[in-house]
């Protein structure tokens, strides 16, 4: 193979490895195979650093090379050796090769394969003493060689070897195009490529001004405009693509009202049954149990439930709440926008407010064929009459759920969510409060 050119590099070393065939690695978590750990790494542009040492670029067939004393490159004689024959395999009629088999340019059969270790031979290849697998040990764990990987860029070559992969994708249910998209995984690579989503008229790509942030791991882009719910993979700025089997799955903005309730429009006493399939003791309306004196449902009792059936599927509730008096263990609000009622056992999802259950104050969870399971859990501080917003959608399969001070922004992500199934049509309202008597809830 012809070589276009030799420069000579004066510049001092970089600080990365670039490995971009970890032979070994491969070697060591395919089908259980067993190697020896490599004693030098070699064949990288960053490792030249002393005179006399090279290094081949295959793909621009440039060879690099620092002078020794006294070299001048514009007088000095290269002489390149090539190889014929990289590897002969030879056999007769009555005798053959045994059981060699190539496939996509591997050789398969060979019983014993030997490296040597040519350090310390005047003119070598760039090379650098290994003397311990840093492969078998992540950056930051106990047994990662940290001072090797200070000195020769061993952190990042470890980077630059993994598979660039799409691990997960968040994105709001809710999005629209310029909403934020993060998307983590692996070998992303330092230099911001691009972001393809599926698109109602074809590919939609995030890059440029719709990346706001990239990392090897880790991705924030924008929607972009004609995005839909859909496979999504990246491009490296190296050319690299990644997995395409991880959807983003989102529904825009809520385009119809499919129920809504203002109680200031009710006289004090218990809560009308219309528009409501069924409406229990102990909720009621009271004019002074708003923020601002305006009417307000005040729910009181060991535990009451409102139903409204409905058939709606992909759904957001919302509504503005607080708490009064103690509450223990799992009492607060339980509600739902799909629940399902039937002749026989119902069936529900529920995102809960149970401020003193400690790690589940906040809770997704669902009541299928007779058995109640938690789906999503997550701690909050709820305190004793402070109005608060709650929040929760059901789209695609997947429950979501976020409370907050009413008095303060709604936060930009869910603060859980989870995989909710077992509901066979579409669901309807149902609010539940579990208490002590002497506690209440507006």
């Amino acid at each position: 193979m012809p070589v276009q050119s030799i420069t000579a590099r004066t510049d001092a070393p970089g600080a990365v490895i670039k490995m971009k065939t970890p032979g070994f690695r491969d070697a060591q978590i395919k089908d259980g195979l067993q190697i020896k750990d490599p004693s030098y790494i070699q064949n990288a542009y960053e490792l030249l650093n002393d005179p006399g040492e090279w290094y081949f670029d295959a793909s621009l067939r440039k060879i690099y090379y620092i002078p020794k004393s006294g070299e001048a490159m514009n007088t000095v004689e290269a002489v390149i050796p090539t190889i014929e024959q990289l590897l002969v395999i030879k056999g007769t009629l009555d005798e053959g090769s045994g059981g060699i088999e190539v496939v996509n340019n591997i050789v398969h059969g060979i019983e014993h394969a030997y490296f040597y270790n040519d350090v310390g031979i005047p003119g070598r290849q760039a090379t650098n003493n290994v003397h311990n697998n840093y492969f078998n040990a992540q950056p930051g764990s106990p047994g990662y060689p940290q001072q090797i990987a200070d000195s020769a860029g061993i952190q990042a070559a470890y980077e630059d070897i993994l598979p660039t992969a799409v691990n997960a994708v968040v994105v709001d249910p809710l999005a629209t195009a310029g909403d934020e998209v993060i998307i983590h995984g692996t070998g992303f690579g330092d230099q911001t490529g691009k972001v393809t989503f599926t698109g109602a008229q074809g590919p939609a790509v995030a890059q440029g001004s719709g990346i706001v942030s990239w990392s090897s791991r880790k991705i924030v882009a924008k929607l972009p405009v004609n995005a839909v719910s859909g496979a999504v993979f990246i491009t490296t700025n190296d050319h690299f693509t990644s997995n395409n089997d991880k959807q983003a799955e989102f529904y825009g903005p809520a385009t119809t009202v499919l129920f809504e309730d203002n109680f200031n429009t009710y006289p004090a006493g218990p809560l009308p049954p219309n528009p409501y399939t069924t409406v229990p003791g102990g909720f009621n309306i009271v004019i002074s149990g708003g923020t601002n004196g305006s009417g307000a449902l005040k729910i009181t009792g060991g535990s009451g439930k409102a139903y409204k059936q409905a058939a709606w599927e992909n759904s957001v509730l919302s509504f503005n709440f607080k708490l009064s008096g103690t509450f223990s263990n799992y009492k607060g609000i339980y509600a739902s926008s799909y629940s399902e009622q039937s002749s026989g056992s119902e069936q529900k999802y529920y995102f809960s407010v149970t401020p003193n259950s400690g790690g589940d104050a906040l809770m997704i969870q669902q009541y299928v064929n007779g058995h109640y399971s938690k789906v999503a859990t997550a701690g909050a501080d709820i305190s004793a009459d402070v109005w608060y917003t709650y929040k929760t959608a059901i789209i695609g399969g997947m429950m979501y759920g976020k409370v907050w001070p009413m008095d303060q922004p709604e936060p930009a992500q869910w603060m859980l969510s989870g995989k909710v199934s077992g509901l066979s049509g579409g669901g309807g309202l149902n609010l539940e409060f579990a208490a002590d008597s002497s506690s209440s809830a507006y």
